[in-house]
């Protein structure tokens, strides 16, 4: 019965800096009226690094989950704070997890324990789902997928990925989901909860241009994603999509997900919007 919304403004500026003040709203739809549950500031120099990073807002069993994460200049580190709210009005927010990482994660000092936040997952057990930045070569990660539980606070690894670019994680109560950008070629995975794989579909980028396949969402039928026009993305039965000029919208039935049987279904594409 309400929306969560993040706003920002310039609350001072001079020559020499400038400082950003970050709030989240809570907006009850019923009485039209918000409320502000978290309120943060940054200097520029802070958010330059902060503002590549999403606030996110999860939901999750009437629970919503939402992440901050700070930078320390002098530190070179971000802190990743991940709070939880059962969305009842007056209620504040409770601190659920909270970790910190080097910018650089090459930066790592061997024995101590960091974790990088900077994508996450809540499923309906009070597990969440990240990845955790590990090392980089350039453009290319090193990174690893965990399962941490907000009850037990235990954290287990479930499996690592090499040479990643980008991704993106994404779970319900069945399956796990990870989309990730390689160097040469791009992967989204359905994993059950033990990361097993039982499902990969690979699509390649244009030769110009990386291409984009967004998780947009899922629910008890169907996992839902998003492609742009960069993308040969295969739908149906076709051995190969043919390039548009526009970003195409499928489905894929969760059913038949590690059948063998599985089959993207285009539902929209975007040439329908002008």
């Amino acid at each position: 019965g309400a929306v969560y919304s993040w706003g920002i403004k310039n609350v001072a500026s001079t020559q020499e800096t400038a400082v950003s003040e970050i709030v989240l709203f809570r907006t009850d739809l019923s009485t039209k009226k918000s409320e502000i549950l978290l309120r943060t500031q940054e200097s520029a120099e802070e958010f330059k690094y902060t503002k590549s990073y999403s606030r996110d807002i999860q939901v999750s069993q009437n629970k919503i989950y939402i992440k901050n994460r700070i930078y320390d200049i002098e530190q070179d580190m971000f802190t990743d704070i991940l709070y939880e709210s059962d969305g009842t009005q007056g209620n504040g927010l409770k601190e659920v997890f909270h970790a910190s990482s080097p910018r650089d994660c090459n930066n790592r000092t061997v024995g101590e324990e960091y974790t990088s936040l900077r994508n996450f997952a809540v499923d309906n057990e009070e597990n969440m789902f990240y990845v955790d930045e590990l090392h980089r070569e350039k453009m290319s990660l090193n990174v690893a997928l965990y399962k941490y539980n907000f009850n037990t606070m235990e954290r287990s690894k479930i499996c690592d990925f090499d040479s990643v670019v980008g991704y993106r994680v994404m779970c319900d109560d069945d399956f796990i989901y990870m989309n990730i950008y390689g160097d040469s070629i791009n992967r989204l995975i359905v994993m059950d909860k033990t990361g097993k794989e039982l499902y990969e579909k690979r699509y390649n980028s244009d030769e110009k241009q990386s291409a984009i396949c967004d998780i947009v969402g899922v629910d008890k039928r169907y996992l839902i994603i998003a492609t742009d026009e960069n993308t040969d993305f295969s739908f149906n039965k076709e051995e190969k999509s043919e390039k548009s000029d526009t970003a195409k919208y499928a489905i894929l039935r969760k059913d038949v997900i590690g059948t063998g049987n599985e089959e993207w279904a285009l539902m929209y594409n975007g040439k329908f919007i002008q």
